[in-house]
């Protein structure tokens, strides 16, 4: 099978006029396997592993783990004539909290490879790569985006769900937990002990089905787990949940709200019903599993996920327990995250609620977040387990900064992508069609050189390859020995008051490569009105689409920076730095710094952003590799030996997401600062709203580093 994405999306014309570009996948079925038209290069793989299977059966059973409680699994095989094949096969594993399959009303299975008829067991496997609309190429196919693809080349799928979960039994212990990773190393062990398989078992999946993987390999690595396909996973539990500052994302609520739902506990009817198991003929230990997890008797960690989260959360919560007499967890959450806004109503009744509320957004310390989940900490024993993983993730990935971290704090053979896209491929976009079909490419070429021994040479590439961004259709790969590229060097870009004329805000100041030698401030009053909306790559984590229609109004009541046109291209790649003077009128605040390309027509693309609460400002050494950036403590003690913001004027430098993008001539850069965001982070509004300043110029003025590729 063919496929390159350099070529689909180059701005290149002699890489667009490709003549495999169009090539007909069903052509390779016949291709023989001493082809001289080999190819196994980064998106592109032809002779080597062929699609020799176009049905498939499903089965769905119960694994016992080592304590008796039964996981919900369904397992696929390539079949021929409606029958599974004989012959041993690798397994690859996805495991993770969310459902398996769904049972629609008519009877019919929403499994992971398409929609199963009742009576039925299986199916064909329907994929094809094929042009859309946009002229790009796209993967077609029933289920879950290259799963068909990949058990057409002679591999045996495997999809469970964490017990608590889904028609698991048993309590969920919390993401990525020591009991979670028991039982996947249980899981990897049963399905390497089957006679379909050959005994060799991979794994693979995006977020909670990628973190997984590396808390089963930080707790008790399974032997027979060969290889990792890891994508948009977290590393470091405070830096993800609570942005490494205590500021706690909105979206994470939603998420914690949609899982109580589809688990059956803040609702007591579901809109969607999971698959039964097999054997669970009249749903009876399905009814028994979801009727066990609804009482507060045992350790319902969905609920308390609330109160480990963000430990602002947690004083939230329990600032509504103890204000209302709420003694149910369940009642708690349900009212805390309710349809109605039944909050506001218990702030008119309880006016000392809102003074509650508002001490509880401004705590959350990083020692909170220390556990039997927190991934970072199990680096020595991932590193020990020398089990190959492939990260991969992107530039608009809430978790992009993770995926850089493992790569650079684990040793065992591995490879780094990242591309121009989220976390997310939901919508038909060039960058969504391409995260699809790359990563089909790679899982194959990874698994059929790690599980299957085939030498395809997809270690005897440069590790990492990177995507430059150019527009939302164009882009160009690049590889690279290491993380962060070589070639990158830090440039420092200074906040001036002078106008630039482009975009009505707070101070229209601008963005110029020369520090101002006079000192001045810019002020702005918060707006805890003013958003980005819910496209953003927070949300983008939860299903939600990454779209920002308007990204000018939310600049309206802030501080804005930005260039005057640029005389050339510019192109960066690596982690910005922001590095503010500020003080407030009030003790603590956020500051939210956006990153910016504004074409010459006025369009405006968010780039990169990040966030530091002032009083987290006090930075330390991190316990694993950093990459150099700014790391704030975020201690107890850190936090109370920091001086109010309005008492001094503080330093506060933070890294923004890392980013790779080219800024093309006569287009613009731009940064843009407020001090929240409505729809992204949990605040309760203070009254009246402060006022925050940044110092202009001086000796310690105010700028971002950007990390530059070329001359400028």
């Amino acid at each position: 099978m063919f496929m390159s994405l350099g070529f689909a999306c180059s701005s290149d014309p002699t890489q667009e006029e490709s003549p495999n570009k169009k090539s007909d996948p069903s052509k390779v079925m016949d291709t023989p396997l001493d082809a001289p038209t080999r190819v196994s290069e980064f998106g592109r793989y032809e002779g080597y592993s062929q699609p020799v299977y176009d049905e498939y059966i499903r089965s769905s059973v119960y694994v016992p783990m080592r304590d008796g409680v039964k996981i919900a699994v369904d397992i696929y095989r390539p079949a021929i004539d409606g029958v599974a094949v004989e012959t041993p096969l690798p397994v690859l594993l996805r495991y993770s909290r969310y459902w398996r399959a769904k049972e629609l009303s008519d009877g019919s299975i929403q499994g992971r490879l398409g929609t199963i008829p009742p009576g039925k067991s299986g199916g064909k496997l329907n994929w094809s790569f094929k042009e859309s609309k946009h002229g790009d190429t796209y993967l077609s196919s029933d289920g879950f985006h290259g799963d068909s693809y990949i058990v057409s080349h002679g591999y045996i799928t495997a999809w469970a769900e964490s017990r608590g979960t889904g028609a698991s039994q048993g309590h969920y212990d919390g993401g990525q937990s020591a009991q979670e990773a028991r039982d996947g190393y249980d899981l990897i062990e049963w399905l390497a002990a089957q006679n379909f398989s050959s005994g060799k078992v991979g794994m693979l999946g995006p977020s909670y089905a990628g973190q997984i993987q590396y808390a089963i390999l930080g707790n008790t690595p399974p032997p027979s787990l060969k290889a990792c396909f890891a994508s948009v996973a977290f590393f470091d539990d405070f830096q993800s949940w609570s942005s490494g500052v205590g500021v706690l994302r909105k979206s994470i609520i939603n998420w914690v709200n949609d899982q109580l739902i589809n688990d059956g506990i803040a609702s007591s009817t579901q809109k969607k019903k999971v698959a039964r198991v097999d054997e669970d003929l009249d749903g009876a230990i399905l009814a028994a599993a979801i009727s066990d997890r609804r009482t507060d008797a045992g350790p319902n960690a969905i609920l308390k996920e609330n109160f480990r989260w963000s430990p602002e959360t947690k004083l939230f919560l329990n600032t509504l327990r103890e204000t209302l007499k709420i003694e149910s967890n369940v009642d708690l959450v349900r009212f805390a995250y309710g349809p109605t806004n039944i909050i506001a109503e218990a702030l008119e009744k309880h006016p000392k609620l809102r003074d509650g509320l508002l001490k509880a957004t401004f705590e959350g310390y990083r020692e909170d977040y220390l556990g039997d989940t927190y991934l970072a900490g199990d680096l020595p024993n991932i590193n020990k387990s020398k089990v190959p993983i492939y990260h991969w993730g992107g530039w608009r990935d809430a978790y992009t900064d993770s995926t850089t971290l493992w790569y650079v704090n684990i040793k065992n053979k591995k490879k780094l992508t990242l591309g121009p896209w989220g976390h997310y491929p939901a919508t038909d976009t060039p960058r969504n069609n391409a995260y699809i079909v790359l990563k089909t490419i790679e899982q194959l070429r990874w698994f059929d050189h790690f599980l299957k021994g085939i030498d395809n040479g997809v270690m005897d590439e440069s590790p990492v390859s990177y995507a430059i961004a150019h527009s939302e259709k164009e882009w160009e790969w690049r590889n690279a020995t290491e993380w962060p590229v070589p070639e990158s060097s830090l440039k420092p870009f200074y906040f001036s008051t002078n106008q630039s004329n482009t975009i009505q805000s707070v101070n229209d100041g601008t963005l110029t490569t020369t520090a101002p030698t006079k000192k001045s401030k810019d002020a702005f009053v918060v707006d805890y009105a003013t958003t980005i909306g819910k496209g953003d790559r927070y949300y983008n984590t939860i299903g939600l689409p990454y779209a920002m229609p308007d990204l000018v109004s939310h600049a309206f009541t802030a501080l804005t920076y930005t260039t005057a046109p640029l005389e050339t291209d510019l192109l960066i790649a690596g982690h910005p730095i922001v590095r503010l003077q500020a003080s407030s009128t009030e003790t603590d605040g956020d500051f939210i710094v956006y990153l910016e390309e504004v074409d010459a027509d006025g369009t405006v693309h968010l780039l990169s952003d990040g966030l530091m609460r002032a009083s987290y400002r006090i930075l330390g050494d991190p316990p694993y590799d950093y990459l150099n950036l700014p790391w704030s403590k975020g201690t107890a003690d850190a936090v109370a030996a920091t001086a109010p913001l309005n008492t001094e004027t503080a330093s506060l430098a933070f890294a923004l997401k890392p980013i790779a993008n080219r800024f093309e001539k006569g287009n613009r850069i731009r940064v843009v600062i407020t001090g929240a965001d409505a729809d992204g982070t949990l605040l309760i509004p203070i009254t009246p709203a402060p006022t925050q300043e940044i110092v202009i110029g001086g000796v310690s003025p105010s700028l971002i580093e950007l990390p530059i590729l070329n001359s400028f």
